[in-house]
């Protein structure tokens, strides 16, 4: 295997200036830099990349952990996770936590998986990756699953606390832009089919949805509203309930 002593011999340099270029920590004349390069080239040198990297202090890798990979919309979120990384030299290593069948649309129930998360989290600190992503099922609140570490770490589609970094989107301004949608077409008898009652977007979603209504003038009427479970199943039940009733709405603002 070709060392650097092999390398700084057949460029007539020592072994320092070698890895002066290889690091790039000191600019060496163009003439030596020219040289050294092409003893690496004919070599087929190739540093070890781990070691490298623990020495400079960066492995340019980060961990991604999904509570499961098939949600949605897990797949889009770490497709471009991995799209952005690679525009700037780094790599992922993703970590399937496998909790579709294990939470089944009880997503708050979580907190009874910490352990198991937890070491997962630290099974992908041990390949020395400079930061984590964590990718949830469910947009919710989440800030007590994670133990603390000193390793940087975001929450997508997920929320720690004020004082944690997590990237999702605004489910109240997005219930009113939705909302306000179906108005500026016409719409004045407005039905909605929310998630899960105890669901923080569902919160958030039915506040803004009202808050438009309210704004319009409309008025939100009981027998418009109905929850679901975020299945198919239920979004299809209660059309046809809402289809059935005798004053039907114009339209179904399905969140």
């Amino acid at each position: 295997m070709t060392t650097l002593k092999d390398i700084a011999k057949q460029a007539g340099v020592s072994v320092a200036a070698v890895s002066y270029v290889i690091n790039g920590k000191k600019q060496l004349s163009e003439e030596t830099t020219r040289r050294i390069e092409a003893a690496i080239s004919e070599s087929n040198y190739s540093p070890h990349t781990l070691a490298k990297s623990l020495r400079m202090g960066k492995t340019q890798t980060i961990g991604v952990l999904v509570e499961d990979v098939r949600g949605l919309p897990t797949a889009d979120i770490v497709n471009g996770v991995e799209d952005y990384l690679e525009t700037k030299g780094y790599q992922m290593i993703l970590n399937d936590l496998h909790m579709l069948e294990k939470l089944y649309n009880q997503y708050d129930q979580i907190e009874d998986f910490k352990e198991y998360i937890n070491d997962r989290v630290q099974l992908i600190l041990r390949s020395h990756v400079d930061g984590i992503i964590y990718v949830g099922l469910h947009d919710r609140h989440i800030d007590t699953i994670i133990n603390p570490i000193t390793t940087p770490f975001v929450f997508a589609y997920s929320h720690g606390t004020c004082n944690d970094h997590y990237v999702t989107y605004n489910n109240f301004d997005s219930a009113i832009n939705a909302t306000n949608y179906l108005i500026e077409h016409g719409h004045r008898e407005i039905a909605v089919i929310a998630g899960h009652p105890d669901s923080f977007p569902t919160h958030e979603r039915m506040k803004g949805f009202v808050a438009a209504m309210e704004k319009a003038g409309l008025p939100v009427h009981p027998e418009f509203v109905s929850y679901g479970d975020w299945e198919y199943e239920s979004g299809y039940r209660l059309t046809q309930q809402l289809l059935t009733l005798p004053h039907r709405p114009s339209a179904i603002f399905v969140m």
